[in-house]
């Protein structure tokens, strides 16, 4: 009868609501709780105390770990009702490495595939953004933790035109889809 959402801002930043089921905030003051983040390479689980924050009327808690973790498991308790719920933070899509400029001047029947992979490896090589078409979505990717812009484009570029597993957070902005990847792993 009760629902949990979390938002989980990049920087580290998490913030948890309760709701009933006809939607209605829960009061959260009293409410206490933490969040176990599950990270990646089987590293040990990190278990992040919730705070209830005034501002949010929710509660809240920062950890850098967050960024990269996989999941977060929020365990809560709020009027007098235990809550628990797990959270994905990171998804796997699989599409084509594109040049983003090129797609969007050529279409998709000249701006894809092995008929233009080379162009896009050099147009990706040269700073172009990069991006991972899955239908006819198309989400622009960057590389998680760096502090260079074209870090994913050197990552990317040898596999223009190419079927990869891109693992990451996906994140939108203004309806710009982005794919901070954490990993890729190419299709065969």
């Amino acid at each position: 009868d009760h629902h949990l959402e979390l938002v989980a801002r990049h920087g580290g930043t998490l913030t948890v609501y309760a709701y009933d089921a006809h939607t209605k905030p829960l009061d959260m003051t009293k409410a206490s709780g933490a969040i176990t983040l599950e990270l990646p390479d089987g590293a040990s689980a990190r278990v992040v105390p919730l705070a209830f924050d005034a501002s949010s009327g929710a509660l809240a808690a920062s950890s850098p770990e967050a960024d990269h973790a996989l999941s977060a498991t929020i365990d809560i308790r709020v009027q007098d009702t235990d809550l628990s719920m797990t959270f994905p933070l990171q998804s796997t899509l699989t599409g084509e490495v594109v040049d983003i400029s090129c797609l969007a001047r050529l279409g998709p029947e000249k701006g894809r595939g092995s008929i233009h992979a080379e162009c896009a490896r050099a147009c990706i090589l040269k700073g172009m953004p990069v991006g991972l078409a899955v239908g006819n979505t198309v989400y622009v990717l960057t590389l998680e933790g760096s502090g260079s812009e074209r870090a994913a484009n050197e990552r990317l570029a040898d596999m223009a035109g190419r079927q990869v597993a891109v693992t990451g957070r996906i994140t939108e902005v203004n309806g710009l889809k982005v794919l901070e990847l954490s990993d890729v792993k190419e299709e065969l």
